[in-house]
């Protein structure tokens, strides 16, 4: 990847790199890792569609795989050493092209996994704001739980078990079981499987 322009440089602050590659502090201009768009000069990369890339540390880049290293010189006064680690997404959606770090709306994270608190997944690789009746059932069942416990809790208290009958005990163990089955339910209902 060439630099500078072609009268050459007289010092430092005028060395740029060509489209397609980034200056590498030490180094100079390298060509531009996969995932990454780099427009030259001294311009800070671009990710690109379906990658995610995100500034790191210096330290905290070195254990990470296909991290880069960028040089910025706002000013031209002083070289800054920037560090990126980019990311494979899922696809271009939930990843688009932009700075560093851009996610679809309602995403974050590394390789924009994650939907943001409070948001679920819809089409189009974005995740939107969860309903708040949509929690409703959850909050119910929630809510029931301990009150319920304490139900069986004080009628057992109160009854001799060796006089109860199977009919009441069966119906004890019932209640029960419905409880453990809507919380699995809810459970399965919150995972997003793809076969």
């Amino acid at each position: 990847p060439s630099s500078t322009s072609p009268r050459g440089a007289s010092n430092s602050s005028e060395c740029k790199c060509s489209t397609g590659a980034l200056m590498q502090a030490g180094i100079g201009c390298v060509d531009c890792p996969m995932g990454l768009e780099c427009p030259g000069a001294l311009l800070p990369p671009l990710q690109k569609a379906g990658f995610w890339a995100a500034m790191v540390e210096e330290g905290e880049a070195e254990e990470r795989s296909h991290s880069v290293s960028h040089s910025h010189q706002p000013g031209h006064e002083h070289t800054h050493r920037h560090q990126y680690s980019v990311l494979e997404c899922r696809d271009d959606l939930e990843c688009p092209r932009g700075e560093p770090g851009t996610c679809a709306p309602g995403r974050r994270g590394p390789a924009c996994n994650d939907c943001l608190p409070w948001h679920h997944k819809i089409s189009g690789g974005t995740c939107e704001r969860c309903d708040s009746f949509e929690g409703l059932p959850f909050l119910v069942v929630l809510g029931l739980v301990p009150v319920l416990g304490a139900a069986v809790v004080v009628y057992v208290g109160k009854v001799d078990l060796v006089k109860q009958t199977i009919r009441a005990l069966t119906a004890m163990m019932i209640v029960g079981q419905l409880v453990s089955s809507i919380q699995v339910l809810r459970a399965i209902n919150e995972l997003s499987i793809t076969w």
